[in-house]
């Protein structure tokens, strides 16, 4: 009996751990203000993507799916902008909660996509909500660097959250992520031919009005005037002639274009 007993003691040892190794309890938010109770954690803070360790790091907001979030996907959210917080858009769209009226608390957002999924999102670039950098230039962005930062979120989180690498992996966002989903699924994609441990198991992109080529998205607008009678043959065709003379890969004029 003493023998089965140390069994059982080992045995609850050992679960408790795998547990304590799978979240963060640090991370752990007890409690939104004037949340309403829910049956699902929540969980937040940061992650450094600074192989220097001077001070860079990005905000993240993490909430677990309401029913068995062990069996559920992972589905990454990226607002665009660029620049804006994707953890601020958590609570005006797609997350569990949304703001009340009067905006002095929450509610429950009745068509979160947490019913079927943990949400993850990330304030990115880098000055974007609670995400910060020590270095001055770090807040001068580009598509390059921003995905680079990223990918290194994406590899730290799950060391952070491992009982998740193995899920079904989703990237969302809207407006300009359109450029930050694409760019970072082909990153994970790259990274799953060069590692040789565990891979992204990326399943799939989800797009919201996304800003995709600026020109083409400005002659879709142009289109969707015309057909709909919003704007005559004659201005339409003024338009559509001044835009094609545009060269496609110079529409943001020589000066470069960066992100404060």
């Amino acid at each position: 009996m003493e023998f089965r007993g140390v069994i059982f003691v080992s045995f609850l040892i050992f679960q408790l751990g795998v547990n304590s190794n799978a979240f963060p309890m640090n991370d752990l938010i007890s409690k939104l203000p004037r949340q309403p109770d829910v049956n699902f954690r929540q969980f937040g803070g940061y992650i450094d993507v600074d192989e220097n360790v001077v001070g860079r790091s990005l905000f993240y907001y993490f909430v677990e799916a309401e029913k068995d979030p062990l069996t559920q996907p992972l589905t990454v959210w990226l607002t665009g902008g660029p620049g804006c917080s994707s953890v601020g858009d958590a609570f005006g769209s797609v997350g569990p909660f949304i703001v009340t009226k009067d905006a002095h608390g929450l509610q429950t957002n009745f068509i979160s996509w947490n019913k079927v999924s943990n949400l993850l999102f990330i304030d990115s670039p880098i000055g974007s909500g609670w995400s910060y950098s020590n270095t001055s230039s770090d807040y001068s962005n580009g598509d390059d660097s921003t995905n680079k930062i990223l990918l290194t979120f994406m590899q730290k989180w799950y060391e952070k959250y491992p009982v998740f690498k193995s899920k079904d992996l989703y990237l969302a966002g809207s407006s300009f992520a359109g450029h930050f989903v694409p760019n970072l699924a082909n990153a994970l994609l790259d990274d799953n031919k060069q590692s040789k441990q565990s891979k992204f198991n990326l399943k799939g992109l989800v797009l919201g009005n996304p800003m995709l080529r600026k020109k083409l998205g400005d002659l879709a607008k142009i289109d969707f005037f015309f057909s709909r009678k919003m704007i005559n043959s004659s201005l339409y065709n003024k338009i559509k002639k001044e835009c094609n003379a545009i060269d496609e890969n110079n529409y943001f004029s020589s000066i470069k274009t960066t992100w404060s």
